[in-house]
């Protein structure tokens, strides 16, 4: 897990930066799961791995402008 995450997200054309560090992006997480499963037949093998994370943020800014985001990630 990192310690802390930064870079630029851009959805519809709107950059924003990201500046988090790991307490900050687990206060965000609203819901997540994992799953891992595999099956071996000699040299044979099939592996299943599914992932599901929920995010969610509600910030007011000036002027009482405010900011909601919802990212869900499967």
């Amino acid at each position: 897990m990192p310690i802390s995450t930064t870079g630029t997200s851009t959805i519809d054309g709107v950059e924003a930066d990201i500046d988090l560090d790991l307490s900050d992006a687990l206060d965000l997480v609203d819901f997540a799961v994992s799953f891992r499963a595999e099956s071996w037949k000699g040299d044979w093998g099939l592996i299943f791995d599914a992932n599901y994370l929920s995010l969610e943020a509600n910030e007011s800014g000036p002027a009482d402008a405010s900011v909601d985001g919802d990212i869900e990630q499967y």
